[in-house]
């Protein structure tokens, strides 16, 4: 099981990809406020989210949210907050690609991952090939919107062949 952040969803939802996350984990888990800011940003992008929109309740859950929470964590904003929450609440790994949310579940020592472990994970358990893990990581970057270093780029494409 997975708890997932917008961040992760948006750049799988650009490319047209979401099915690799029920590819890898049996259950995943959208908190409510991340699912309404990734169904509307979707809507307003013109992307599909019709896959997303039918998988509620048969491949992942939409875990509701105490949205009057007050949050006392200075360097997270309320729904990144949240969903580290749900992930602790329901002691499942994070999946995100805020560096803010990541760094701040490491520091709760909560195991956490990028998007791109998804795409290792994927790769390594065989659940798609090399070279589509190789597609799949060029079209976040070059139409997904994920931001990554040269030298990060080109040790995770080394990776994904190693495998």
């Amino acid at each position: 099981m997975v708890v997932v952040d917008s961040s992760a969803l948006i750049p799988l939802i650009k490319i047209g990809r979401i099915s690799l996350l029920k590819k890898v984990f049996n259950k995943i888990i959208i908190p409510e406020p991340v699912w309404e800011e990734v169904i509307t940003e979707g809507k307003r992008l013109g992307k599909p989210v019709g896959e997303l929109e039918n998988g509620r309740g048969k491949w992942f859950t939409v875990l509701m949210a105490d949205k009057g929470i007050v949050v006392k964590e200075d360097n997270l904003e309320k729904n990144d907050y949240l969903v580290f929450k749900a992930a602790k609440d329901t002691n499942e790994i994070l999946l995100t690609n805020d560096a803010a949310l990541y760094y701040y579940a490491l520091s709760q020592n909560f195991k956490s991952y990028w998007l791109t472990t998804l795409l290792l994970i994927a790769t390594k358990k065989e659940k798609i090939s090399k070279s589509e893990a190789e597609d799949i990581l060029l079209e976040l970057v070059n139409t997904g919107g994920l931001h990554l270093k040269s030298d990060i780029l080109t040790e995770l494409l080394a990776l994904i062949k190693s495998f």
